[in-house]
């Protein structure tokens, strides 16, 4: 009998090993409403930065990062605005399930400080809604209660509304936690996250950039139209398939779509070749700095293909890697743009 328990227990051990994985965490998202939307990821992990699109497939999405030591992972919708904020780690396998539209209501489980995390967003429902300074005093009272607590750390930086104005008081109270309840990658991960959030929902009017029909750099100016940024690398192989279903679009919008495709590449050789190959006709631009370059950076382009569609006056409607998604939410603005 005792070897029979010897082997089940054997068993049990190795499946719990085969399913841990101490050198990532996971992340598996169950959500009505979701569908196939793609879902900015980005959080300050082992490898710094990380800030990726990931495709949802009927509601379900699935993500893998690595971080060694606790830090912020944040989700965010193809608008730029914020889903939800994780406390992530290697080794821990976090698992949501609930309705897109209603965050504060889904079951989060896999993880000590998420689960409390959750239940204490349920018990303050009210204060979160109303958003307001009670929220922030609750937030206070229970770091105050709970300096040993990692949770107190999380809902000082992510869940006090009024941060920017009460920077001191709150600065106060991280101060008085434990060391090991408010590391260091937190505050860097709330400040590179802050940064991106700002950047995917900052409106976009006009960027310098090389105009090839031209010759010249100029200024593409966004507003009073609907545009489509379609930002590219010589080196994507779907490239056709892409510039086909923008040319679709080009023709049933009667040109009242802006499309503007721009090469992100030092090689003008071959994005000259390119072009000729496409045959298309709408503006082509290129960003001589690359990656890096000014206009690059304000419209914070993290990997190639890009898709960005702003309203007329410059509001980012759809960012992803999803063609047909943003040929789609651009026809959708045509009939407020007439």
């Amino acid at each position: 009998m005792k070897r029979i328990f010897g082997y089940i227990l054997l068993a049990v051990s190795l499946l719990a090993l085969a399913g841990c994985d101490g050198n990532h965490f996971k992340v598996s998202a169950d959500l009505e409403g979701l569908n196939n939307e793609n879902v900015r990821v980005v959080f300050v992990g082992d490898s710094g930065l990380t800030d990726v699109w990931m495709p949802a497939h009927e509601g379900k999405l699935r993500f893998k990062g690595a971080s060694a030591e606790r830090t912020l992972l944040t989700l965010l919708n193809k608008d730029g605005a914020v889903m939800a904020m994780l406390a992530v780690v290697n080794g821990e396998t976090l698992q949501l399930a609930g309705d897109v539209k209603s965050p504060a209501e889904w079951q989060v489980k896999g993880s000590s400080v998420n689960e409390r995390w959750w239940q204490f967003k349920k018990e303050n429902a009210a204060l979160y809604a109303a958003h307001d300074t009670r929220l922030d005093a609750a937030i206070e009272k229970y770091a105050e209660q709970h300096p040993d607590d990692e949770l107190s750390a999380f809902l000082l930086l992510c869940d006090y509304g009024t941060l920017q104005q009460n920077a001191a008081r709150v600065g106060k109270l991280l101060s008085k936690m434990a060391p090991e309840a408010r590391p260091a990658t937190l505050l860097q991960a709330l400040d590179e996250v802050l940064t991106v959030t700002r950047q995917a929902k900052v409106k976009l009017s006009a960027l310098l950039l090389y105009n090839r029909a031209k010759r010249d750099f100029e200024s593409l100016d966004l507003l009073q139209r609907v545009s489509l940024l379609y930002l590219w690398t010589n080196r994507q192989p779907d490239r056709p398939a892409h510039v086909r279903l923008l040319r679709d679009l080009w023709q049933k919008s009667e040109g009242r779509v802006h499309i503007a495709d721009i090469n992100t590449e030092a090689d003008t050789t071959m994005w000259q070749s390119t072009l000729l190959a496409d045959s298309s006709r709408w503006q082509h631009y290129w960003a001589p700095g690359g990656p890096q370059d000014m206009a690059l950076r304000i419209v914070n382009m993290s990997s190639t293909p890009l898709y960005i569609v702003t309203d007329s006056v410059g509001n980012q409607v759809y960012r992803g890697a999803d063609v047909r998604q943003a040929c789609h939410a651009a026809e959708q603005l045509l009939p407020a743009a007439n």
